[in-house]
Parts: structure tokens; C-alpha cells; sequence
């Protein structure tokens, strides 16, 4: 739980004077920061399907920000297909997903530094199937191939 100032109604984190924490970091006064998740990215975000409870890294990094920041994190359930132009237009004060960075993006939006990058790969049983693989990745090298967006977010290119 992060302790706040008593008021009638919550601040939002844009309005308020930033001081200096007894840590040495910002302390944002227990104002609330509205967090677009989409909670269908594991392990970053996603609802428990035994508890049903909002979990996973984006939960865990911002709460404990919360703490070291004194602000509350307000998790505001948001689908993908809106959540950076709702952030960009100012819905949300930050958006957390697995969001990769593009040019596009990055002229609406600011970025954080990278936290993690993936990798995708395929996976055979045995290498004699992975050269029966190698022709088809040579003949569709220059395509771009998609996944769904429920996955990984970004197109993938194979060179």
C-alpha cells in the first residue's frame, strides 16, 4: 500500500510539484498514475486464471515504484489496438506491454529505455527437419511475417 496525502479527491501525477524524496528519488506526493495494460502479455501483464488477479512484471515494477516514489499506480484495462495513440493523446500517462519501438511510435510517444528484447525462434526435433525447413526460410526471406497481435506486437523479418 502506498501512503498519501489526505485530500478529497486523487491528484493526478501531471499536477503536482515533484520534491525530493528522504530516498534521494522523485516523491510524487501520493498522486495517482494512470498505467494503460492490456493484461494479455505474459509475463509482463496478464489475470490469473486461478485467482483472477492482475499480475505479472508491469504489476510488480510499478507497484514497487509506488513505494519508492509515493505515488498509486491506477491499472486502467486497455485493448492494444488503442492503447499508444490513447497514451499519446494523454488518456493514460504511460502504457506497458511489450511494446516495441518504431519510427512511427516514436513521433507520438516517448520511450523508455529497452528493458528486454526477444528473439523468436523455431524449434525441430531433430536437424535433419531443420534442413528440410532451411528452403522455405531462404524462399520467403525478404517477406515479412506477422503474428497475431495477442502475441507478439511487432513483425519479424527474416534475412
Amino acid at each position: 500500500m502506498v501512503a498519501s496525502a489526505c485530500s478529497s479527491a486523487a491528484v493526478p501525477c501531471d499536477e503536482v510539484e515533484i520534491t525530493t524524496g528522504e530516498n534521494g528519488l522523485p516523491d510524487l506526493d501520493g498522486c495517482e498514475f494512470t498505467f494503460a495494460v492490456e493484461n494479455a502479455y505474459l509475463p509482463f501483464n496478464y489475470i490469473d486464471a486461478t485467482t483472477g488477479e492482475a499480475m505479472g512484471w508491469d504489476y510488480d515494477v510499478f507497484n514497487y515504484m509506488g513505494e519508492l516514489m509515493n505515488f498509486t499506480p491506477v491499472y486502467v484495462p486497455t485493448a492494444w489496438d488503442g492503447m499508444i495513440q490513447a497514451t499519446a493523446d494523454g488518456q493514460f500517462m504511460i502504457a506497458g506491454d511489450g511494446i516495441t519501438i518504431t519510427a512511427e511510435r516514436d513521433e507520438i510517444v516517448d520511450f523508455s529505455d529497452g528493458y528486454i528484447n526477444l528473439a523468436q525462434r523455431v524449434l525441430v526435433a531433430d536437424i535433419f527437419l531443420l534442413w528440410l525447413f532451411i528452403p522455405y526460410f531462404f524462399a520467403y526471406a525478404v517477406s515479412k511475417l506477422s503474428f497475431t497481435k495477442e502475441t507478439c506486437k511487432y513483425g519479424v523479418y527474416f534475412i
